[in-house]
C-alpha cells in the first residue's frame, strides 16, 4: 500500500472519530432509555449535517484557505496571516454548528418535556383515578411516567408476549401492562386480571382494552405497594422508586434486596445508594437478552427520572 494511499485513509479516519466519539458519549449517557438514546443521536446527526454542509460551504467560498496548510505554516513557520485563516476559518464552522445547536437543541428538549397528543389524550382518565382510588398519593406524576415506560407510550392497545426458548413467559396488555404468567408447562403462574377483576367486577376479559379500568387498576396497585414499602423507606421518593419495582418485579424482590442491604452493610431504607446496589444471585441471569438485575434498576430510575417529570402538572 502507498504511503499516500495510507495517509488519506488516516485522515479519513481522524475525520470520522470525533463524530464516533460523541456516539460513544451518547450511548453511555442515555443508556437503559432508547428513545432518549434516539433523540440524542438525531440531534448530534443534524448537527453533524450542519457541519459537513458548512464545510463545504467553506471551501466553495474560500476555496484557496486549505485548513491543513494554514496550520502547518502557522505552527511550523509561524506565519501570522497563515494563522488568522486557521483561526477563521475554524470559527467560521463552529459559528455554524452553534447556530444549529441553538436553532435544534431547545426545540428537542420541548418535545421531550411536553406530553405526546396520545398522553393528553388518557391524562384526564388518569386523573379521575387518582382522585378516586388514591386522592393523597405523592408525586402522582409518577403513575404517569409509569404509562408511559409500560405502554411504549400510552398505547391502550399495547401487548406485551415475553417468549423464552420459543415458549411463551408472560402476556402483559394496555396501559399498565397487566400481565399474565405462565409456568413451562403452559400453565398460568399468575394471573393479574383475575386480581384486577377482583376490583371491577363488570371488566370482561373481551373488553380488557377499556382505558378507565387499566388505568384505574394501575392506581390502586401502585397503592398497594407504596403502602407497603412505606414503613421500609426513608423517603415518598424511596418509597416511590421501591414501590415501582414491587409492580414490576413483585414485593419479594424488595423484601430480598433490603435483608440483602443490611447483611452487606448498605442503607436499607432508601433505594437510590442503597437497594440499587445489591441484588440477588439469580438477578445476574439474563432474561430477553438483558441482566435482570439491570432491567430492574432501570425500571424506577427511567420512569422516576426521565419520564415522569414533564407530567408534573398534568395529574
Amino acid at each position: 500500500m502507498s504511503n499516500d494511499l495510507m495517509s488519506l485513509r488516516r485522515r479519513e479516519l481522524l475525520r470520522v472519530l470525533p463524530f464516533l466519539a460523541l456516539f460513544g458519549l451518547t450511548l453511555f449517557f442515555y443508556k437503559g432509555d432508547y428513545e432518549q438514546f434516539v433523540g440524542a443521536v438525531n440531534i448530534l446527526s443534524i448537527v453533524s449535517l450542519v457541519a459537513l454542509f458548512g464545510h463545504y460551504v467553506r471551501k466553495t467560498l474560500f476555496p484557496y484557505a486549505n485548513l491543513q496548510v494554514a496550520w502547518t505554516q502557522a505552527v511550523m513557520n509561524q506565519n501570522m496571516p497563515a494563522a488568522v485563516v486557521y483561526v477563521a476559518k475554524i470559527a467560521f464552522l463552529f459559528g455554524l454548528i452553534w447556530l444549529a445547536a441553538s436553532f435544534i437543541t431547545p426545540r428537542a428538549a420541548n418535545a421531550a418535556s411536553e406530553p405526546s397528543a396520545k398522553a393528553k389524550r388518557y391524562l384526564p382518565v388518569l386523573k379521575t383515578a387518582i382522585d378516586k382510588h388514591w386522592p393523597a398519593a405523592p408525586m402522582r406524576h409518577y403513575i404517569a411516567g409509569q404509562i408511559e415506560q409500560e405502554s411504549a407510550g400510552w398505547q391502550e392497545r399495547a401487548e406485551m408476549k415475553g417468549k423464552e426458548n420459543g415458549k411463551l413467559r408472560e402476556y402483559g396488555f394496555g396501559l399498565g401492562q397487566i400481565t399474565i404468567a405462565y409456568n413451562k408447562d403452559g400453565s398460568e403462574r399468575f394471573n393479574n386480571f383475575v386480581a384486577a377483576q377482583r376490583l371491577f367486577r363488570d371488566w370482561k376479559w373481551e373488553d380488557r382494552f377499556n382505558v378507565k379500568y387499566q388505568l384505574g387498576y394501575a392506581v390502586v396497585t401502585n397503592r398497594g405497594n407504596f403502602r407497603q414499602v412505606s414503613r421500609l423507606m426513608r423517603d415518598d421518593d424511596s418509597r416511590w422508586r421501591a414501590s415501582l419495582v414491587a409492580y414490576n418485579a413483585g414485593y419479594g424482590t424488595v423484601l430480598q434486596r433490603r435483608a440483602l442491604a443490611i447483611r452487606s452493610g448498605v442503607p436499607a431504607d432508601r433505594w437510590v445508594g442503597g437497594l440499587d446496589q445489591v441484588a440477588m444471585g439469580y438477578e445476574q441471569k439474563l432474561l430477553y437478552g438483558r441482566p435482570l438485575v439491570k432491567m430492574r434498576n432501570e425500571y424506577p430510575r427511567i420512569i422516576c427520572d426521565v419520564r415522569a417529570p414533564k407530567y408534573r402538572r398534568w395529574v
